[in-house]
Order: C-alpha cells, then sequence, then structure tokens
C-alpha cells in the first residue's frame, strides 16, 4: 500500500473553524503492517485544541475509522496571568474575591485553570469551559457577581472558592497542565482591611514583594475587573551607569578628587551593589552592599579601597546590580572610570 497520507488538523477550544496545520506522507506500507505518523506543530498559541488526525487513501473503501480526535492543552509562559487584587475580608455587601489579569499579548484559555491557597487539600477548578481573557483584561472569581458593581463580562462565579484568611494567605494560580502562572503569599500589613481589597500597584512588578500591594481606596472598596485604584504606571527606560569626573585625580589637591556615580534603574529595586574592580577583575571596594535604594541615586568614591588605601592609577570597572525581594538580579550594568594624577 502507497501513497498514504494523514492530515492534521486543530481547532480551538474558543473557536469554531478547524485550521490545518500539517501534512505527513508515508511512501509505502506493506498489508497488516503499521507506521508512525507525527507532525511538528510550530507557533502554536497557548491554549485547549481539539487534535484530529485524519487517514487518506485513494484505495480505501471503509470511510468510517479513519478519524483520530483527542484534546491537548499548551501553556502559556508563567506569570502570563497574574492577581492583581484580593478582597479577603468583604463586608456583608460583597464576599470573597480575586482578580486576575491578563498581562500577555494574547488572548487566555482559562479552561482547567485551579486556584490553591494554604488550606487546599487539592486545586480548585474556576474556570468554565471555552472562557477566553482577553489580553490585558481582567476577570474576578468570586461566589456571588450580583453584588458587585463592574463589569459583568469581567466575573466569573465559583461556589468553591478557597476560603481566604484574614491574616496571611498563600494563593495559588495554575494553568490546565499545573504549570504555575503565579504565586503570593499576601499579609494583612500589605495592606486591605474589613470592607477594602488588597490591590497590586502594577502587574509586571514581583508578586512577593509588599511594596508592590496597597489597601484600596476606591470608594466601593474594590477595584475588581477595572484598574486598581493604587495603580502605578512603569516605564520601562535603560538603565544607566555614569561616573563624572571621568578621569578623576584623588590626589588632595582639591580639584578632581572624588567622581560622583550615578545610576538610573531601569525599573523599581528592593537592594543595590554597587562595586569597584580594577582591570584584572580584583574587587577594591564596595560602594553600597545590600542597600536600599530609589530607581535613581548615586555614590561618590574617593578613589580608595575597602582598607582605605589609594588605589594606583588605572582604569576601574563598576558593577551596578539591582535586586527584587526574593534575591533575584533585576538589572546588571557596568561602567568604566579612570583614576589618573595630574601632569
Amino acid at each position: 500500500m502507497s501513497g498514504i497520507t494523514v492530515e492534521w488538523s486543530a481547532q480551538s477550544c474558543a473557536d469554531q473553524h478547524p485550521h490545518r496545520i500539517g501534512i505527513y506522507t508515508i511512501p509505502s506500507l506493506a498489508p497488516k503492517d503499521s507506521a508512525t505518523a507525527g507532525i511538528r506543530w510550530n507557533h502554536a498559541m497557548p491554549g485547549s485544541y481539539h487534535l484530529t488526525a485524519a487517514v487518506h487513501h485513494s484505495s480505501d473503501s471503509n470511510l468510517v475509522n479513519n478519524i483520530l480526535t483527542d484534546t491537548i492543552s499548551i501553556s502559556a509562559p508563567a506569570l502570563s496571568a497574574v492577581v492583581t487584587e484580593i478582597l479577603y475580608n468583604p463586608d456583608d455587601k460583597m464576599s470573597e474575591s480575586i482578580e486576575l489579569y491578563n498581562r500577555s499579548p494574547h488572548p487566555l484559555e482559562l479552561s482547567g485553570w485551579t486556584l490553591t491557597d494554604s488550606d487546599s487539600l487539592s486545586p480548585l477548578s474556576f474556570a468554565v469551559n471555552n472562557y477566553l481573557l482577553p489580553s490585558n483584561h481582567y476577570c474576578v472569581i468570586c461566589r456571588d457577581s450580583s453584588a458587585a458593581k463592574a463589569n459583568t463580562d469581567s466575573w466569573i462565579v465559583s461556589l468553591i472558592l478557597p476560603n481566604l484568611n484574614n491574616t496571611n494567605d498563600l494563593i495559588k494560580l495554575s494553568d490546565a497542565n499545573g504549570r504555575m502562572m503565579d504565586s503570593l503569599i499576601y499579609h494583612s500589613e500589605w495592606g486591605g482591611e474589613k470592607g477594602r481589597s488588597l490591590e497590586r500597584i502594577h502587574a509586571n512588578l514581583d508578586s512577593n514583594d509588599p511594596h508592590n500591594w496597597s489597601t484600596c481606596l476606591h470608594p466601593d472598596g474594590h477595584t475588581l475587573g477595572k484598574v486598581n485604584s493604587n495603580y502605578i504606571p512603569v516605564t520601562s527606560r535603560p538603565v544607566t551607569l555614569t561616573a563624572e569626573p571621568n578621569p578623576f585625580s584623588p590626589n588632595q589637591d582639591g580639584i578632581d578628587d572624588h567622581t560622583i556615580i550615578q545610576y538610573h534603574l531601569s525599573r523599581p529595586a528592593e537592594l543595590i551593589n554597587l562595586k569597584i574592580y580594577d582591570i584584572q577583575g580584583r574587587l577594591v571596594r564596595f560602594l553600597r552592599n545590600n542597600d536600599k535604594s530609589p530607581i535613581e541615586h548615586y555614590a561618590v568614591w574617593d578613589g580608595k579601597d575597602d582598607s582605605g588605601q589609594r588605589c594606583r592609577m588605572g582604569i576601574y570597572i563598576i558593577l551596578l546590580e539591582a535586586l527584587n525581594t526574593s534575591g533575584k538580579t533585576i538589572d546588571r550594568k557596568k561602567s568604566t572610570v579612570v583614576l589618573a594624577d595630574k601632569l
């Protein structure tokens, strides 16, 4: 038997139209023999799909058993959707609620997604089938959406939402494949109170940074399904690191005895390290050692090493590291400064 083709198609669970993704050809096959047919699906978007393989052969007279179907789920990158608001201590007009935000550039199929808290014995599925969350949109998980003043298109009602603790609790968001999308342990010290939600300040900043959360300021006590009242836009800009004057000459003559090292981070950070290395890569001065710092700041170097001795003339490397609350480096920049002497 020859000329067998297998046509592969996929239909998103949120779409009614299947799309052909490829054809696999089996050049020849002996009677009662078997073969494996596969296809590489490039650039597949995240979501749930009905996958179909249809076998075609010109001499096949029985077309009933030519089609095989299955359902698959393709994960989106981690943090594609994040928790942006938590109403853990509602008043009588509301119920406990969690807001999610799709920060990815693509729609997210939420079928089979789950939530877990500290007391959950197993992940709790919250999303109805074929719920597609558009890019830059919110959905809210709660027990009773009728009490909320928000766009009903943003709501998913769940009767098995985890009971949220008023002091602290774990919230873990996972997709249909069990891949963790977002995870945080909130604390009442971060914000939120009776009848007021805990709001995330920016979706692109660290989920577990207490400085990225605050009590809702809206008169309703929440902004579920809407932009948070405490939202602060973060403009991404390149990190800069400069030294001025450069060269400088720390010879105590009162002229260019110090250099001012200025830096500007691309985003807020928790801690700053600022180090000076010689041209051989040896650390000579630790100007900032896990120091708190604003997004834009400076340090002064007098040309001395950590023991107080004046460094030799030459080229020195400045290394800037900015860390988040988890100790992960979020900005790293190198520059050079020349230590010279007056002629």
